[in-house]
């Protein structure tokens, strides 16, 4: 690791045990990296609570399948559904093909 991302890590770990330190759950996975590593501990945050799972790709590729609009809806009401449906259409294509 360079130095630049040594110091971005630390960083890191430091708003993650802030961030966390209501959350009982977080902040034991957060604490237990215990050399500061923040991309470690963002990493574990990950695994917890994204789990790769079939059933969590199956329910976001049915909340794909039923867009948010209404065919009664005026363009002008519908256009930010849709960019939301674009935005969920670009993360369901990243998480599923990383």
């Amino acid at each position: 690791m360079t130095e630049k991302e040594r110091l971005l890590s630390q960083v890191l770990h430091t708003v993650l045990v802030a961030t966390t330190k209501d959350a009982r759950r977080a902040a034991v996975l957060v604490r237990g990296v215990t050399d500061g590593n923040g991309f470690a501990a963002w990493r574990r945050l990950c695994r917890e609570y994204q789990p790769d799972s079939a059933a969590r790709y199956t329910a976001a590729l049915c909340d794909l399948l039923r867009p948010p609009w209404s065919p009664r809806e005026t363009a002008a009401a519908w256009l930010p559904h849709f960019h939301q449906w674009e935005n969920q259409v670009a993360d369901y294509q990243i998480t599923l093909f990383r």
